[in-house]
């Protein structure tokens, strides 16, 4: 039986919301940059973003997201090393996630509008890229992540060059995907 607390949690998830973009947004940074923690057995459900203290704009975007889809949650924000954490506690918002992507950090399908996808990529450069003149990068160690990528960049109609290269911190392959993003993404982490 629900407790009067966890009903009103409930209703205070409002995915729907948000726009497409914003959905594919948040969806983005937390494949780029998030986590979620379940325990059961202590009634957790926590989802986490990992930010450089220097992403102040990628902070507001982030926060004007969350604040819409939670009117009553306290997002909480402290640091942590040397990055900043945002950090949610909601079973629907780890469900919502988990609905749309998989363990492995990958979507579970590319079926989603073009504002999603968008926005998904806008959150992945944001999360683990950056932009350089015309130009953005988002780098990843994970080869299913980086093939939809290149995917949901196809279905975008935008070109890509993808480099393979050594990790500086382990004996992992990265990949970065660069590609052209002037006029079509709205990024927050530009250089």
């Amino acid at each position: 039986m629900l407790t009067k607390k966890d009903r009103e949690m409930l209703e205070d998830f409002k995915w729907e919301y948000l726009t497409e973009r914003e959905k594919g947004y948040i969806i983005g940074l937390f494949v780029a940059d998030g986590n979620i923690f379940i325990s059961k057995k202590l009634r957790i459900y926590r989802v986490r973003f990992y930010l450089s203290k220097t992403d102040d704009k990628v902070l507001e975007k982030l926060l004007s997201i969350l604040k819409k889809l939670f009117a009553k949650h306290k997002i909480a924000i402290y640091t942590d090393k040397n990055c900043l954490v945002i950090e949610v506690h909601s079973k629907t918002f780890v469900k919502e996630i988990r609905t749309i992507v998989k363990k492995d950090k990958c979507l579970k399908t590319l079926e989603f509008s073009t504002e999603f996808l968008k926005g998904f990529i806008e959150g992945m450069i944001d999360g683990d890229g950056y932009i350089s003149w015309n130009n953005a990068q988002v780098v990843t160690a994970n080869l299913n992540l980086r093939k939809q990528i290149e995917k949901i960049l196809e279905k975008l109609e935008i070109k890509s060059r993808i480099y393979t290269a050594s990790s500086l911190w382990s004996s992992k392959i990265i990949w970065r995907i660069y590609f052209h993003y002037k006029g079509i993404f709205e990024v927050m982490k530009v250089k």
